[in-house]
Formats: C-alpha cells, structure tokens, sequence
C-alpha cells in the first residue's frame, strides 16, 4: 500500500479500528523491524516514506491516487525479494548497507508506482 498523501489512515482491521497516523505510525519504528497493529492477523505490510524536496513534487503526488494497493498475487518476484533485501540489509547494518538499503527503497517505491 503506497499512501501519497499525509492523511490519517485506518491502519487495522475492522471497524473499530483504531485511527493513526501512518506518517507518525511508520516513522516510530525502527529500521528493520516489525510492528504489529492490533495482535496482528491476515495482513501484512512493508511500510515506509519518503520526503520529496523537488518543486515538481507536489504536481507528481497530486496525481497519485490516495491509496495505492498492492496484492502480494500481484507483485513480482522481483519486488518481493527486494523486500527481503531491504529488510536483511537494515537489520544486519554491515558496511554500505545503509546506501543500498536507500537505493532498494527508491528501487521498490518505482516498481510499487
């Protein structure tokens, strides 16, 4: 799920779901790690942001829709074993680790779009 825009969003299942941030939820977890929503469940997500500094920013997110959901039966192979990637090199932090964990994330945001 991609969220272009920072809005609150349901971040859980049911109705009665609490409402969270998702910029606040996303930016208090540690690089690497895995936060669970409510005891967990059914789904499961790779969360993430990314700051854009470019004037033409605002135009390329404006003609995003709100949500972009992505079905794990409709991501490649490719995306999902950058996702591992992703994950192994921020927990692991070896050497360079941090620079190609920054590049696999601007690799995954441009497969996701």
């Amino acid at each position: 799920m991609l969220l272009p825009r920072a809005l609150a969003y349901r971040l859980g299942s049911g109705a009665e779901a609490p409402t969270r941030d998702a910029l606040s939820f996303v930016s208090a977890i540690s690089p690497g790690e895995v936060a669970v929503i409510d005891g967990g469940g059914a789904c499961r997500g790779v969360g993430g942001y990314f700051a854009f500094g470019n004037l033409q920013a605002p135009l390329f997110l404006s003609g995003l829709p709100p949500v972009i959901l992505l079905r794990e039966a409709q991501a490649s192979p490719i995306l999902i074993a950058s996702i591992d990637r992703l994950m192994q090199e921020l927990r692991e932090a070896l050497p360079g680790g941090d620079l190609l964990a920054e590049h696999l994330a601007q690799t995954l945001l441009i497969d996701a779009l």
